[in-house]
């Protein structure tokens, strides 16, 4: 601030004076009304004030600020300061310059907290459905632009900002929370050719409900434009390795093809745990957790966490995060779904046929991207190709399980169904606990349980990471 002149502080104090007695003359009502205008007028400055000081760029200062602020509290859905870390989310995206919405609904008791305990899509979505015990309220918090558009394809970044009862979460999952702010922050002053969401959930301590609830009241039309769901979860860790994709199902899908292809900094892709991108993948919607490669879940425990957060790992996300969603490649999603584009699958093991060699593997995603098929082609000694496809997933939907056969080799099942095809050739689809798929060739019944054999003999299944 510049220092006032010996003339200017006179003429102030004269001012002063001179607007003292004025207040004085016109009473107790009117010098209260002049208060009031006064504060206002020091809200709207200092607001503006904030804005200007709000980076066009992602900052370590600010990701620390954000995370000391969410880490403060307790946020499970029964603590007495989760409204303080709800209040600081949704305050923050409004100063950015998002609309937010607060989705509020019952925490219901889980007859388990684990995800992964259900066997089907279907009841995934059980404790959203059924009658249970209410625990507690939950809140989601939804940011918008006003730039968003009903034409444009959507992406959902999120995180979950609630705890379990006795810790603060700066690991888990403040620093998730810190760097989905701070590209909501960045994004906001940056055009792009989608929608990009972001959703702080409430709930995933007590088995993905905020998650859950979420997807499950998405409509058809918002399912139609979902490009996947990008989700942070323990981040930022020391000593805790490299980020990386974890999956429901530990393989690819449209979103790590999308990510490798558009940005230098590849990331290798493995089995997650238990989060919430899998109430959007048991959905059949493409989604993916970014978390480092080795979480210390005991360090929640600590007193102090702060001191094991890698400010700079959380930094270089959030700026990947903004070149990804700045330079979205249209074309090649569209591409990448009309199966015009072959990727690499996750395969590490090729299992051997008899009489046949094998020649190529191929990958692509199929339906709306949520999931891969790899398809292994192999050549028999008299020239005849094979195929045989496989997706991992649980969406095995085939009701009629009795018309299917069984090979059984120690501890691995297949479960196979023969179907007859022209010129009295066949083709098998076949199922694991895991995985389903089809073979396929110029194959009669006894080849095709063969190679049914075989394929389920080389304990794949097993080795297939």
């Amino acid at each position: 601030m510049k220092t006032i002149g010996k003339l200017g502080s006179i003429i102030v104090v004269f001012c002063l004076m001179f607007q003292l007695s004025a207040c004085q003359k016109r009473g107790g009502h009117e010098e209260k009304k002049e208060t009031d205008i006064t504060e206002v007028s020091r809200v709207v400055s200092q607001e503006e004030e904030s804005k200007e000081e709000i980076s066009k760029l992602a900052s370590i200062e600010s990701i620390r600020q954000n995370l000391e602020k969410i880490g403060k509290y307790v946020r499970s859905y029964q603590s007495d300061t989760k409204h303080e870390s709800v209040d600081y989310i949704k305050n923050t995206l409004r100063q950015y310059g998002y609309k937010t919405e607060i989705q509020k609904f019952d925490i219901k008791r889980p007859e388990s907290l684990l995800a992964m305990s259900e066997k089907s899509p279907e009841e995934m979505f059980d404790i959203i459905e059924e009658d249970r015990e209410i625990l507690g309220k939950g809140q989601n918090i939804i940011a918008r632009h006003d730039s968003n558009k009903n034409e444009k394809k959507t992406l959902y970044i999120t995180a979950h900002y609630d705890t379990t009862d006795f810790t603060t979460g700066v690991i888990d999952n403040g620093t998730g929370v810190a760097v989905v702010l701070e590209t909501a922050k960045v994004l906001e002053q940056l055009q792009t050719d989608i929608n990009v969401v972001f959703v702080f959930f409430d709930g995933e301590e007590v088995g993905l409900q905020g998650a859950k609830y979420f997807v499950y009241n998405l409509i058809e039309s918002e399912k139609e434009d979902v490009i996947g769901c990008i989700n942070i979860d323990m981040v930022g860790e020391k000593e805790a390795g490299d980020l990386m994709m974890k999956f429901g199902n530990g393989e690819h899908n449209i979103l790590s093809i999308l990510w490798n292809h558009t940005l230098e900094n590849k990331m290798s892709v493995g089995l997650g745990f238990i989060t919430d991108e899998q109430a959007f993948y048991y959905d059949r919607l493409p989604a993916v957790t970014i978390e480092n490669q080795n979480p210390n879940f005991s360090l929640d425990k600590e007193e102090n966490q702060f001191q094991y957060i890698n400010y700079q790992q959380m930094l270089n996300l959030t700026n990947e995060l903004i070149d990804f969603i700045k330079n979205f490649d249209l074309d090649y999603y569209e591409k990448a779904l009309e199966e015009q584009i072959e990727v690499k699958s996750n395969l590490k093991n090729v299992c051997q046929i008899e009489n046949a060699d094998f020649k190529r593997a191929t990958a692509k995603v199929v339906d709306n991207g949520f999931l891969l098929e790899t398809c292994f082609y192999y050549e028999t000694y008299d020239q005849q190709e094979i195929q045989i496809s496989l997706r991992k997933g649980i969406f095995f939907r085939d009701k009629n399980l009795e018309a299917y056969q069984k090979i059984l080799d120690g501890e691995n099942t297949i479960n196979y169904k023969i179907e007859s095809l022209e010129g009295g050739k066949v083709q098998a689809l076949y199922f694991t606990e895991d995985y389903f798929g089809t073979i396929k060739g110029d194959l009669d019944e006894e080849r095709c349980i063969q190679i049914l054999k075989s394929f389920n003999k080389a304990e794949y299944w097993q080795n297939y990471f």
